[in-house]
């Protein structure tokens, strides 16, 4: 494994370590890919060429992974116009994964990749302790399960949101104070002389003041 403690320390240094779990939050992949033998775990985060040098920073401060341009294969379908090209961050091998997994695991994601990253790296730790040909059927259920987690659902409020009673903590206060008893069933309070208003504060004219 390469030095875990030295990567921390240079993340540290900056912050940049909490920035990076931002960025991968934002922009990352975190992919179980299916090959003709068998299956790959891997992180992919992939940006326009004019921001190559945002990959080559996270590749040069984490010692992770390879940075490399991705083909333009098709147009967008605008006249005239190609589709941008890409540069990739792309982390993939069995020494840099458990690696990649420490990291993100002390400097945590916050939005919903983090979910992505729960699943994924439990595909990590099967892939790199895999000692044999075949067998892929657990990876081949956290690949499904990592798909199914993706399926967009958007933000519902609470469609009952409880108001307080404020009726009852008043009713509530006034029992709990021994000197002073709670409001009679026509919903005064007793008053402290003829002019005042309830004791308690809540705030209630006294029947000699109505």
């Amino acid at each position: 494994m390469k030095n875990y403690l030295e990567i921390c320390a240079d993340l540290d240094r900056d912050g940049f370590g909490y920035w990076l779990a931002g960025f991968i939050d934002g922009e990352g992949s975190f992919i179980v890919n299916k090959q003709d033998q068998g299956y790959r775990p891997l992180l992919r985060v992939k940006l326009r060429d004019d921001d190559a040098a945002v990959l080559y920073e996270c590749q040069r401060r984490t010692q992770l992974g390879s940075v490399f341009p991705e083909p333009v294969y098709r147009r967008t379908g605008r006249v005239g116009q190609r589709n941008r090209p890409q540069m990739v961050w792309q982390v993939t091998t069995k020494a840099d994964l458990p690696v990649l997994v420490a990291l993100l695991e002390r400097y945590p994601l916050r939005a919903k990749k983090r979910t992505d990253f729960d699943i994924w790296k439990y595909a990590v730790a099967e892939w790199t302790t895999k000692r044999r040909y075949g067998h892929w059927e657990p990876l081949e259920v956290l690949r499904a399960e990592l798909a199914a987690n993706r399926t967009y659902t958007s933000w519902q409020p609470d469609p009952s949101p409880k108001t307080p009673d404020i009726a009852g903590a008043t009713t509530s206060r006034h029992a709990a104070n021994g000197s002073i008893s709670p409001p009679s069933s026509s919903g005064s309070c007793p008053p402290t002389d003829a002019t005042s208003r309830c004791r308690d504060g809540c705030g209630r004219a006294s029947p000699a003041t109505r």
